[in-house]
């Protein structure tokens, strides 16, 4: 039997006259089908006509109110071209009629049942099976009825089965089951097309860039997707070159192949499938390519400049705010005159007027880079209710919607353009930018440019190279969270070189700051509840080191009062319903991760737990920053061990990974860009692994990105840079140990102190150094004799020699049979009541390291002080065990 699968099928013998029987159809067969290709369509039309035919009233059975209807299906093919069909064998047939009739009397129902599907007879038998048709009673052929409607009624061809991810991923998983080719077969029969982790990312890259979306669970391709199939060249989307590609990965996988040449060997193939795509035909140019770059400058502007000293009618009259917060002007008044600014404010102290306003000022448009979407549209929505125009770009919007923004841009048409540090990185887009330079460049959340920040982004790092094309627009930078060390990086990376800083704002005086050391667990947990069953303390946020603790916890309070869990791990929508239900107080706590907060703006937030220690003191203070938001008190505590500095150097080593690990990535990288995913499977390494080196390779230079998550290799230096960085991350927790495990000193001022601002030195009065006997958490006991007898000793050795060390004085007072804790636990009590002050020392050790330490130092109400005064003294009761004269050291290591 020959089919046009075995049609082309080359002969021996060229002359027609020598061809067997047989191979006389085969070349009559190809001779036919190479005639039809230069024939026109064959086209065809199907008509099917429903009769449905109805009783006249009365006639119908009386039981029934329902009449009953026939339903009469006949349908027809009509050739409308008869195109290449003319060449099949059959077509010396004498021609059917333009429309050839062919039905079935198909049943009998009660309307509005759906009727049952017929089949329809063929064409060749109408004629016999309209004579063999019973019509129903009371009807006869040629019979005269009465017609009382007429409808066309439209029909759309049911499409195939739409496939899911699950269905697809199968399908993919199979692929080359069946084909032919031996070779192909054999690569890609065994684990299909890529691998499980490679499969999942091709859908994942799909639906990122919009090639398909998800509707349920079913996969939909989008126009952009359809007309990717239409525009990709036919070698390009074959079967057989995957197949090929799979085969010689296999060759690589079996030892017989080099991956250099695989590499290379695609390389080639892009490089000829390009050169073939530029001599296509061009599409048509998008409005940006053909929109006059006189444009981006003939347009005026939309308003007059403001000058600085009307820039509070702005506020009043745009913004409809009756005064500035305190710096808020100042700041204003040097980015409107156009000086560069670095801004280091918390959160909910007004940064984003500090650009917003200056821009409106400057009359123009002001260009702001922000990495979450999220706030990116919250900030565009609250401006446009100002009747402002902002737009923003990001990788939640649409080509077109972005190609049309981009053109407002170019016009002048908007106030504010917000885009992610991403689209810095498309080709052309800066360049766009700069065709008409705007006013003011704001970049938002500034921490994420340096390496020292805790929420470090390479993106944000590369911002540094662009600001030059967009000048000599001013800058300002603003972040809620970033230490001397950090804003210095900032400034370096921006080449902010005149730049006036403006560190203020950090004091909350209504935050009552807490540090309570207890075991992990249940202790906690319990202490949680202790604090939130108290009404005046909800509502209430409580942070959890894991999901799994987020949701044991949230069942637990949630047998109290109501209470959800909300963490990374839970679908965005699920997420959302949590924050909205929380802001509308219908839930009165959160239990979450550290995923949850960045859209939060409850004003009434009367408490903030962390359950474990925080990785920074910068996350930290951002996190609190969430309580007393509307200025009334607000207490924020913090349960923690030395144990919980364990779950941090986990999470270290997941995120900085051996320095070995980099070397292995940056050393299969070469000049070409080539597939991450490729090379994750080639090299062997465990994802998260891979993901986390490849991050740290782009951080410090050794890895270069294009636009399509393609790796090249960059610079060799990085692997110092990246030790560095490392060994600093590594200090964070210390940092944060220290903040709670010390209690020299007011807690807002060493906060305060943290972030820069030096100027701010007084004493909050509610914390629990400054505080003590008003803590929620913290219980206190009278010391016992022991203890009691090491304070008055202490007061008389510090007489005799002061600014002795804690280590030194517990060794001399109790002979090395102290608990060193329990011991400087005692010395801070002391402390906070003033009767000595614990001052901050360092020294280099032989290693280059500087080594804190703290010296004791007597005060004079502590020159004075006897029995009466010591016995005033109070230690917490999560100190640990009360000391005896039998109490063991413990071995920890505290740099003191």
């Amino acid at each position: 039997k020959v089919t046009d699968h075995h049609a082309i099928i080359p002969t021996p013998v060229p002359a027609r006259s020598v061809l067997t029987a047989e191979e006389r159809k085969i070349y009559d067969l190809i001779c036919r089908r190479l005639l039809m290709a230069w024939h026109d369509d064959h086209i065809w039309a199907v008509t099917t006509l429903i009769t449905a035919i109805q009783p006249p009233s009365g006639k119908g059975k009386a039981a029934n109110p329902t009449p009953l209807i026939d339903r009469y299906h006949s349908s027809g093919t009509a050739v409308e071209q008869v195109g290449w069909k003319i060449l099949e064998l059959g077509a010396q047939n004498p021609p059917h009629p333009p429309f050839v009739k062919g039905g079935i009397l198909e049943d009998r129902e009660i309307s509005p049942k759906t009727k049952r599907k017929s089949k329809t007879a063929p064409a060749d038998k109408a004629a016999t099976d309209d004579a063999e048709q019973t019509l129903p009673p009371g009807l006869t052929v040629g019979q005269a009825q009465q017609v009382k409607e007429v409808r066309a009624v439209a029909k759309q061809t049911r499409p195939p089965p739409r496939l899911t991810e699950a269905t697809l991923l199968t399908a993919m998983e199979t692929a080359g089951k069946m084909l032919e080719d031996k070779e192909l077969s054999a690569a890609m029969k065994e684990r299909g097309l890529g691998t499980p982790a490679t499969r999942a990312d091709m859908i994942e890259t799909l639906l990122k860039r919009h090639y398909l979306t998800r509707d349920g669970k079913a996969l939909n391709a989008t126009e952009r997707g359809i007309r990717l199939i239409q525009t990709v060249q036919g070698p390009i989307k074959s079967p057989q070159m995957t197949g090929e590609w799979e085969a010689f990965l296999k060759r690589i996988q079996r030892g017989e192949a080099e991956l250099g040449n695989f590499m290379t060997d695609i390389a080639d193939f892009v490089q000829q499938a390009v050169a073939q795509t530029l001599t296509l035909a061009r599409p048509p140019a998008s409005p940006l390519a053909t929109l006059p770059d006189a444009v981006a400058h003939e347009l005026a502007p939309r308003r007059e400049p403001t000058p600085v000293d009307r820039l509070l009618d702005v506020l009043q009259t745009v913004f409809r705010l009756p005064t500035f917060r305190p710096y808020q002007e100042q700041v204003c008044r040097t980015v409107t005159e156009g000086g560069d600014a670095l801004l280091v404010m918390p959160t909910g102290a007004g940064k984003s007027l500090c650009f917003q306003l200056p821009g409106i000022a400057r009359a123009g448009t002001t260009l702001v880079v922000s990495p979450l979407i999220a706030l990116m549209e919250d900030q565009v929505a609250k401006l446009c209710e100002l009747g402002l125009r902002a737009e923003r770009i990001h990788s939640g919007r649409d080509r077109a919607t972005s190609r049309q923004v981009c053109i407002d841009y170019l016009q002048g048409q908007l106030d504010f353009l917000f885009i992610a540090p991403e689209r810095l990185r498309v080709p052309g887009f800066p360049e766009m930018l700069a065709k008409r330079k705007p006013v003011l460049i704001a970049i938002d959340e500034a921490h994420c440019i340096s390496q020292w920040g805790h929420d470090f982004r390479p993106d944000y790092r590369m911002l540094g190279q662009h600001l030059p094309l967009l000048r000599p627009a001013p800058v300002i930078a603003l972040t809620a969270t970033a230490t001397v060390l950090v804003q210095d990086d900032i400034v370096g990376q921006l080449s902010l070189g005149n730049v006036t800083r403006y560190i203020h704002g950090f004091r909350r005086a209504n935050l009552a700051v807490e540090t309570v050391e207890t075991k992990r667990g249940p202790d906690r947990h319990a202490l949680v509840r202790r604090i939130l069953a108290d009404p005046a303390r909800r509502p209430a946020i409580v942070y959890a080191p894991t999901r799994k603790e987020t949701a044991q916890l949230a069942l637990e309070l949630g047998a109290d009062y109501p209470t959800a869990a909300y963490h990374a791990g839970m679908d965005a929508q699920e997420r959302e319903r949590v924050q909205m239900r929380f802001n509308a107080s219908q839930l009165q706590v959160i239990v979450a991760t550290i995923a949850f907060g960045m859209g939060i703006d409850k004003p009434d937030i009367r408490t903030v737990i962390h359950t474990a220690l925080p990785g920074s003191v910068e996350g930290y203070y951002q996190e609190i920053g969430r309580a007393g938001r509307d200025g009334r008190p607000a207490r924020v505590i913090l349960l923690y061990s030395y144990a919980d500095l364990r779950t941090h150097e986990y999470f270290h080593q997941r995120s900085y990974p051996d320095p070995n690990v980099l070397a292995q990535i940056y050393a299969a990288l070469n000049t070409d860009f080539q597939s991450k995913v490729l090379l994750r499977d080639w090299l062997g390494i465990e994802l998260e692994v891979f993901d986390a080196a490849v991050d740290k390779l782009l951080t410090h230079g050794g890895a270069q990105r294009d636009m399509e998550g393609n790796l090249s290799r960059g610079e060799a230096d990085w692997r110092l840079p990246y030790q560095r960085q490392s060994a600093h991350k590594l200090l964070d927790p210390q940092q944060m140990l220290e903040f709670a495990d010390k209690a020299t000193g007011c807690r807002m001022v060493r906060l305060v102190r943290h972030f820069g601002d030096r100027d701010d030195d007084q004493p909050c009065g509610v914390c629990d150094v400054c505080a003590p006997q008003a803590t929620t958490a913290r219980r206190t006991r009278r010391l016992n004799t022991v203890e009691n007898q090491w304070a008055l000793q202490a007061l008389g050795s510090l007489q005799w020699r002061d600014g002795q060390t804690p280590r030194q004085l517990c060794e001399q007072l109790s002979e090395g049979t102290a608990d060193r804790r329990i011991f400087e636990r005692l010395l801070e009590a002391m402390a906070d009541l003033g009767l000595i002050e614990l001052r901050e020392d360092a020294f280099t050790n032989k290693e280059g390291k500087v080594i804190a330490f703290r010296r004791a130092h007597l005060t004079l109400a502590g020159h004075k002080a006897g029995a009466h005064e010591v016995g005033m003294v109070r230690l917490t009761e999560n100190a640990g065990d009360k000391a005896t004269d039998k109490t063991p050291p413990r071995s920890r290591k505290k740099g003191r």
